[in-house]
């Protein structure tokens, strides 16, 4: 039989990671689902030059704030390297996994 999780977090970028973070933090067990193949996929593989348009003060992940050195407007290389250190804390599984509809509820297979 397969398992079952109650609450799926779709993706393992930085929203996808504070949100796990904070279910962990309330004893909900879940899963993270990711479609690449590294804890913030789509942020590694973005254009070198995009840079975050809200200060770093309001853009870094929960209990994991950026350094004092670190420019205010965060650039991508930056805030992606805080995707995968912030696994261990937050009981990060991924599934990397294609998904398919069944008769009630989504699987991953």
């Amino acid at each position: 039989m397969a398992e079952r999780i109650p609450v799926v977090v779709v993706g393992a970028g930085p929203a996808g990671l504070a949100t796990s973070q904070q279910l962990k933090e309330r004893g909900v067990p879940h899963r993270v689902l990711e479609r690449g193949d590294t804890v913030g996929y789509t942020w590694a593989n973005l254009y070198d030059s995009l840079t975050l348009h809200t200060g770093k003060h309001m853009s870094s992940l929960p209990g994991l704030p950026f350094s004092r050195s670190a420019p205010l407007f965060v650039p991508r290389r930056s805030r992606w390297r805080g995707c995968p250190s912030n696994t261990s804390r937050t009981g990060f599984a991924s599934c990397r996994a294609p998904c398919r509809k069944g008769p009630s509820r989504w699987c991953a297979s």
